[in-house]
């Protein structure tokens, strides 16, 4: 059983002349164009400024108060539809449409043990983890990988470590699809409100082979970008 491949973005390249290819900007500007009467979702939905530079500012996603996307990467809204709970998938694809940056817009449960071995393994500072503590994680690792793929029994957990991510502290995961060269980086924060609450937050990237390793230093930047509230 293979990981469905994440929702498609429109492909640019057909009526386009390849000789001029447009920049985000010319992109942008004709999204811009369209008429929100005829049902366009992507007419309707331009609330996030686009700054040619730097890439779409996103703000205001529960924990986070604002992550800057790399320039260029432009949002399938498609993805939207994936729900858990209040919580709506993001999904964000690169130039290329061959990566991918995704995360849930607002907390998302895991189930109580889960979350208390998620914390104590965040709470023993920034290291990498080790053999013996993994197997402890096994069903914290599963319960990720639903957030993170939905078909958690297809990654394969390649790395896992701790470190602090402009003050907070973050799990960090390898992983990668069995059966094919598709690899995910992901990131988890512990989004609890209140005592009891068992809720975290994360954000991903994915990509197979040489796009993986070519936009890897993008997802990383927009990754560090976060400003939390």
């Amino acid at each position: 059983m293979n990981l469905p491949d994440l929702p498609a973005t429109k492909d640019e390249s057909k009526n386009v002349d390849q000789s001029h290819p447009k920049s985000t900007s010319d992109r942008m500007s004709d999204i811009l164009k369209l008429d929100p009467a005829g049902g366009d979702p992507r007419a309707l939905e331009l609330e996030d400024a686009i700054d040619d530079a730097a890439g779409i500012k996103i703000e205001d996603q529960d924990t986070i108060h604002s992550i800057r996307l790399p320039a260029g990467w432009l949002e399938d809204l498609s993805s939207r539809s994936r729900q858990r709970g209040n919580s709506r998938m993001r999904l964000f694809t690169s130039p290329d449409h061959e990566t991918h940056i995704y995360y849930w817009d607002a907390a998302v449960l895991i189930s109580k043990e889960s979350y208390i071995a998620f914390c104590e393994v965040t709470a023993n500072g920034a290291h990498l983890l080790k053999s013996e503590e993994i197997p402890k994680l096994s069903q914290t690792f599963r319960q990720l990988f639903v957030l993170t793929a939905n078909l958690h029994d297809d990654l394969v957990l390649l790395s896992a470590k701790t470190k602090a991510l402009n003050g907070k502290r973050v799990l960090v995961l390898q992983s990668k699809v069995k059966g094919t060269d598709s690899e995910i980086l992901s990131f988890y924060w512990d989004a609890a409100k209140s005592a009891g609450d068992a809720r975290i937050q994360m954000i991903a990237f994915q990509g197979s082979g040489k796009s993986f390793s070519h936009n890897l230093s993008a997802a990383q930047k927009c990754f560090y970008s976060i400003e939390w509230r």
